[in-house]
């Protein structure tokens, strides 16, 4: 996971980093507006991201992907340990995938 240590202090979070470096040597947009769309893309594509594991498992009929491979398994237990995301997993209903 990418971390930024800044006066001692770690940060984590790729797209937090990216836009706090894009604000601070301001490459980010020249209004909030071009925020916004800068933001509008980076979001879809991290959800295209998410969508792709659940794809995968159906498209190659493997309910059990991230235990055969284990470099996915470590993504999938890093997400699903975010408290959040496990509140939302914990009452979710069950999925074959």
């Amino acid at each position: 996971m990418p971390t930024l240590e800044i006066d001692g202090k770690q940060y984590a979070q790729s797209i937090a980093i990216c836009r706090y470096l894009g604000r601070k040597y301001r490459i980010s947009g020249a209004t909030p507006e071009e925020d916004l769309l800068i933001d509008q893309i980076v979001d879809f594509i991290n959800d295209i991201r998410i969508s792709l594991l659940y794809y995968l498992k159906q498209m190659l009929r493997m309910p059990d992907l991230e235990e055969k491979y284990v470099n996915i398994k470590k993504v999938v237990d890093k997400v699903v340990a975010i408290p959040q995301v496990k509140a939302y997993v914990d009452t979710a209903p069950e999925d074959e995938f």
